[in-house]
């Protein structure tokens, strides 16, 4: 395909990190590999066997052929469904889901009018689509399909929903009856222009899409029916397999899976399981720990998920959600800044789709939004150094008090480091009260995610395990605490009208020596050189001091980009610029490849910086018509000019009267009218119309 990268990804990698609720766990230490027997007449019998993992793991979870996501996939889906691009054109797929009982009326009958509406409906928008099944969900009062219990399935109930025991033959039985039903219409049944829009199928095993048996587990009555973390383990792995066989074995074109609560540093067991299992694809939700900042765990996202979502051998992509926690008290306080950073904390963590909600989507305009979901669009899909348009580092200090290395519990007040010492909390905020950090809502930093985004009622800079240094993609500071100060609060209290980046920045301290700022560009992201690179400094224009940003340049490793003067606007600001004799080979000074230098005695504050690669391209016509790109809300007629490496274009063509599409020459090429492509750093394309024949 010449220089442009066209992704047709139809086998996937993407993961799931835990939901809303927290169900039975597994704790067993190290690697495991889990076997099992999924065969119905084995179902009460399933036995979990562990064993030490061989080096043919590895080999086999690199083995997966292509890449998850296709790449035009990345960045925000419309998670209600039948939204148009027209209205949200930064939406790039949306969400199917159902329950199992709506899809599964009577025993061997199967409903899935409604999922091949929406195929279509998602065909026309050019999207992709997921599938989700829920054993249970919805209304208070609902149900697994009724039918089964007149099959001699238990039913339990928890004041909630009416389950059907998960351990019984007869419920394990129905359950894969159903999954298989819905594969074989997925990869068989449905047109092939529809079976291509399936962009993945989620895999869920418990009740409202959480990985949990029941939803009020302590009210369930039978109580007989209780379930221990062993069983519950086992049976997920027995519907791990269901699925993996259902969509990834036999006849029809492989579909990646979806899981949840399969990380590593908490599912150990699951995690090994499904990657050396589901060779045809699979990945993982995201957890409610991220859909924000600084709430209680939020660090464990990234530690379990980062370096696989960007290491290119893995192909790895995720999924979360904006769900109702865009209207609660604490976004509240300030929309606009809560949903940039909550974008920026799952970038960091690597993150694929943002699944938002309609409630939320429908507040796009009113709450000015869109800058927001087209930066997470913007560096969602740039997970591959080699093929990435560019990075970015944003400042950011994370107060986090479970870290005692950092903060001595002797140092701060000899008390407990623990989720629940509010005063420690206290303390630490008042070492950096001077830098502006402090407690708005101390009770909230005690309590989990889930209590975090439903009350909070006022900023928190200190937290529980939470992301404590920068939000990277392919840049790093290097030693920012020894050679910056973390900021907070940037100017002063925080209101609904404040900047989205005043909540946390860095600065020069002059007096304390730190003059200079040192940023490492990963390697591979810079692999062409002489190709036009545009740097970029977002500062605060407070003060009326110099400062400079360098680079690792031919001939001069400290080489001079630019230099700011700055106006005393006390404004956010922005300063650009291109360079094309840069080696970014770790030259500068203590190894850096870019450098932010401070020019006198005033300490100046940044937000972030990014580097970003610039291809050329050119679309041209032969024959009568027109061709057309798309990137979000921006439309290109001609397509000629300077974009983004890797930047997501959606062609468009439009014949004339009497004229005909008949394809792509140059560096594309088919007969395909709506294409996604992406650009590398020269790209010419023609687009060929003829006369229709008689």
């Amino acid at each position: 395909m010449g220089n442009w990268q066209i992704w047709w990804w139809m086998v996937g990698l993407s993961v799931a990190c835990g939901g809303g609720k927290s169900g039975p766990t597994a704790t067993l230490p190290g690697a495991v590999d889990a076997t099992v027997d999924t065969s119905v007449g084995a179902l009460d019998a399933l036995d979990v066997t562990l064993h030490a993992v061989d080096a043919s793991a590895d080999a086999s979870a690199s083995a997966v052929g292509q890449p998850g996501l296709r790449r035009e996939s990345f960045g925000v889906w419309d998670r209600s469904g039948y939204q148009t691009v027209a209205k949200y054109p930064f939406t790039r797929g949306q969400e199917y889901s159902a329950v199992w009982s709506t899809v599964n009326p009577a025993q061997g009958s199967f409903d899935w009018t409604a999922l091949d509406a929406q195929l279509a409906f998602a065909d026309t928008q050019n999207e992709h689509m997921n599938v989700q099944i829920s054993p249970i969900g919805g209304a208070k009062g609902s149900t697994v399909p009724a039918w089964i219990f007149a099959t001699g399935v238990p039913k339990a109930t928890d004041g909630t929903f009416t389950y059907g025991h998960y351990l019984n033959p007869g419920y394990k039985a129905a359950f894969s009856d159903m999954v298989q039903a819905l594969a074989k219409h997925l990869r068989q049944g449905v047109a092939p222009a529809l079976r291509a829009r399936i962009a993945f199928v989620r895999c869920d095993t418990g009740a409202t899409g959480d990985e949990a048996p029941y939803e009020e587990p302590d009210l369930l009555v039978p109580k007989e029916l209780q379930i221990s973390n062993k069983d519950w383990q086992s049976f997920r792995l027995w519907a791990f397999e269901t699925y993996r066989h259902a969509f990834q074995d036999g006849p029809g074109p492989m579909i990646p899976l979806l899981f949840q609560d399969i990380e590593n540093t908490g599912y150990p067991v699951e995690w090994e399981w499904v990657r050396s299992h589901v060779l045809g694809g699979f990945g993982a939700k995201y957890g409610g720990q991220v859909r924000g900042h600084h709430l209680s765990e939020s660090q464990a996202v990234p530690q379990a998920f980062k370096a696989v979502a960007l290491d290119p051998a893995m192909h790895f992509f995720s999924r979360n959600e904006m769900d109702q926690t865009w209207s609660k008290p604490f976004f509240q306080l300030n929309i606009r800044l809560n949903m940039y950073w909550a974008a920026v904390e799952q970038l960091h963590a690597g993150m694929s789709i943002w699944d938002i909600t309609q409630s939320c989507l429908e507040r796009t305009a009113v709450d000015g939004l869109q800058s927001d979901f087209e930066f997470f669009n913007k560096w969602a899909g740039q997970v591959d150094a080699t093929t990435a348009g560019g990075g970015f580092c944003i400042l950011h200090e994370g107060l986090d008090a479970s870290d005692i290395v950092k903060f001595p519990v002797a140092a701060y007040g000899n008390l407990p480091a623990n989720k629940g010492s509010k005063q420690r909390y206290v303390a630490i905020c008042k070492a950096y009260a001077g830098q502006g950090a402090q407690m708005d809502d101390v009770d909230s930093a005690t309590k989990g995610q889930v209590a975090q985004r439903d009350n909070q009622n006022g900023f928190n800079d200190a937290g529980w395990k939470i992301v404590p240094g920068n939000y990277e993609r392919f840049i790093t500071q290097l030693q920012p605490d020894t050679t910056s100060k973390g900021l907070w609060r940037i100017n002063g209290p925080l209101t609904s009208a404040s900047h989205r980046y005043d909540r946390f920045a860095r600065r020069f301290d002059h007096a304390a020596g730190m003059d200079t700022l040192r940023f490492d560009v990963q390697d591979q992201l810079l692999a062409s050189p002489g190709q036009r690179l545009q740097l970029t400094v977002d500062y605060l224009d407070r003060g009326t001091g110099q400062f400079a940003l360098q680079y690792d340049a031919l001939g001069d490793n400290h080489k001079t980009a630019f230099t700011v003067t700055k106006s005393n606007s006390n404004t956010w600001k922005t300063k650009t610029v291109e360079v094309t004799d840069w080696v970014c080979g770790n030259h500068g000074p203590n190894g850096a490849d870019l450098m932010l230098v401070n020019l006198d005695a005033d300490d100046d504050i940044f937000h972030g910086i990014e580097v970003v690669k610039l291809a050329d391209v050119t679309v041209g016509v032969v024959g009568k018509g027109a061709a057309t790109a798309r990137s979000n809300a921006t439309t290109y007629a001609p397509v000629v000019g300077t974009f983004m490496e890797g930047q997501r274009l959606e062609l468009a063509v439009a014949p004339e009267p009497g004229w005909v599409f008949t394809g792509w020459s140059g560096d594309l090429s088919g007969i395909n009218p709506r294409l996604f492509l992406f650009p590398t750093r020269t790209t010419q394309v023609t687009a060929h119309f003829a006369l229709a024949g008689p």
